[in-house]
């Protein structure tokens, strides 16, 4: 692994962040989410990054696994459209990957390291008094995320290009 430095480093056991639910991070109709990712197995794992969930029920899921980062748009929380939405991208292993999210109320658009990976229509993102967690999801069971995690940032806005 390198070096943390000023990343965040999960061990995949039991580190994670947990910020919770108030009226800056509840409102995401419009939101960017970025980060520096780096870990051993973001594309053979599970690999949960960020989740603005309540056990079964989520607003937002993004994680590594299944070849890509997969992001999931209202999944079991009353919504009206359940995504899981992977990128096209394979991840490497071992190799800072940046990845960044906007969804401005109709399209969610996937980049990763700075390059547009897809882009789908999408429903209004409902909003519950959730918490969000970095690295670590409740749903179904408990995981964590193992690597580390550099620069994440959360905007109520869809940022352009």
């Amino acid at each position: 692994m390198v070096s943390p430095g000023n990343a965040l480093d999960f061990d995949g056991t039991d580190d994670y962040v947990v910020i919770p639910p108030s009226s800056s991070t509840l409102n995401l109709s419009n939101y960017t989410i970025t980060a520096w990712i780096y870990g051993p197995s973001l594309s053979s794992n599970y690999q949960p990054i960020f989740m603005k969930q309540s056990g079964s029920a989520a607003d937002i899921e993004i994680y590594g696994g299944n070849g890509g980062i997969t992001h999931i748009h209202n999944r079991g929380n009353g919504g009206t459209q359940s995504v899981h939405y992977a990128t096209a991208t394979a991840l490497p292993s071992n190799t800072w990957v940046h990845y960044a999210a906007t969804y401005d109320g109709a399209d969610l658009k996937i980049y990763v390291n700075g390059s547009l990976s897809e882009t789908v229509a999408m429903n209004t993102l409902t909003n519950n008094p959730y918490p969000i967690d970095l690295g670590r999801s409740t749903s179904f069971a408990t995981h964590y995320f193992e690597g580390q995690m550099d620069e994440f940032s959360l905007w109520t806005t869809a940022l352009d290009e």
